[in-house]
């Protein structure tokens, strides 16, 4: 469950959002749309714990994100999967490895890391890209290969910054 109650979130020359609040319950789907500038990707690193809000709170599965100290943070990510606008991909690393390094990154080398990323290449149609690079790939392949990546860890909560 995510819960952001009256945040405001001001940066020096602007304010973001003010008194907003929302209410996000489990196995709930949510798409936040809007204009250039009006606040998706602040709304992202809210959640990513990148920034932090100016006012008011930000609860995730009960825990208060403003209370959450440094240390805490990368433990905190790991139930999340996200999808980045800018794609973030290893470009020297194939689709398979762009995938594998997503759950080493967590849990270390793994002998199932192999199994796990063969599981999760089919339901995106990449089985037969797994040995590509970035560089090979067209735009909807790279966003496809970013899902993946983000589906790795079964993360509890898919947030997802794209145009």
């Amino acid at each position: 469950m995510i819960i952001l109650e009256n945040v405001t979130k001001s940066y020096t020359s602007s304010v973001v959002f003010d008194k907003f609040s929302l209410h996000v319950e489990h196995g709930e789907f949510l798409f936040v749309t809007g204009e250039s500038g009006s606040g998706k990707s602040t709304l992202i690193k809210l959640l990513t714990k990148e920034t932090d809000v100016t006012k008011g709170r930000i609860l995730v599965d009960g825990k208060d994100l403003s209370k959450m100290k440094r240390r805490e943070v990368p433990v905190y990510r790991r139930n999340l999967g996200i999808v980045f606008q800018d794609m973030k991909l290893l470009e020297d690393r194939t689709v398979f490895e762009n995938l594998a390094f997503a759950r080493e990154v967590i849990y270390g080398r793994r002998k199932d890391t192999s199994q796990r990323v063969a599981s999760i290449l089919p339901l995106l149609g990449l089985t037969r890209l797994h040995k590509r690079y970035p560089r090979q790939l067209s735009g909807g392949e790279k966003q496809k290969t970013v899902l993946a990546r983000a589906l790795m860890n079964d993360p509890a909560i898919l947030l997802a910054d794209v145009n």
